[in-house]
């Protein structure tokens, strides 16, 4: 439990400074990649927990279909109580450094952190810490808390299924790359819909979310 709570801290901490000290940009690209580097290396002679393999199957689809689809319902729900601006400056530095955080993030939490957690706790409570963990590092940095907590849940049970960095950061990168580039203009289009009209919209997304999540987190009885 002190591991637990000493990870929370870290996170939260780093997540300050890279609010308070103003680390967006280059700094906090550097340390991202420095971090995902280290770990890398020194888990290079454990090439069972740091896969870096990808493998196509439905885990995969299911797993970015769950990711946007929830990333749309959750959204919707926050843009309607807690309006938020996604207007982001698109360029050649954003891009990369999106591809490059994206990457290390999941060296970290998945390669590293919940990996960690699951030598000595249950899949549950370290899916469940490595989650507020990636979602404390979020609070500073503009981006909903939720969002990064609900990500993070269902990257690290696509994780465990495949037990692959490669796929889980493929799922990452199109989730954020869709939030980024879509997701505003999908919250223009739905602004201009009436009420059933968006009762009707958010009961077909909570519907298809459960389907992906479902299906997601079914067992698998097929050989892989």
């Amino acid at each position: 439990m002190l591991k637990y709570f000493a990870y929370l801290i870290l996170f939260l901490f780093f997540g300050f400074l890279d609010f308070y000290f103003n680390l967006r940009g280059l700094l906090s690209l550097l340390l991202y990649g420095v971090f995902a580097f280290m770990i890398i290396v020194s888990k290079s002679n454990n090439a069972a927990k740091l896969n870096f393999k990808f493998s196509y199957n439905n885990y995969l689809l299911y797993g970015i279909a769950s990711l946007i689809s929830v990333s749309i319902f959750v959204g919707f729900l926050i843009q309607y109580f807690y309006p938020v601006d996604y207007s982001v400056k698109i360029d050649f530095y954003f891009i990369i450094g999106t591809i490059v955080i994206s990457f290390a993030e999941e060296v970290i939490f998945r390669g590293y952190w919940l990996n960690k957690f699951l030598d000595k706790y249950s899949i549950k409570s370290s899916i469940l810490i490595a989650s507020l963990g990636f979602a404390f590092l979020h609070i500073f940095a503009g981006i909903n808390p939720i969002f990064a907590f609900i990500d993070c849940i269902i990257l690290s049970y696509v994780f465990l299924k495949k037990q692959s960095i490669a796929n889980v950061f493929v799922i990452h990168i199109l989730n954020n790359l869709f939030t980024y580039f879509l997701f505003s203009k999908i919250l223009l289009y739905y602004s201009s819909f009436d009420f059933w009209s968006k009762i009707i919209s958010i009961t077909v997304i909570i519907l298809v979310s459960v389907c992906f999540l479902k299906m997601l987190l079914r067992k698998d009885n097929d050989k892989q």
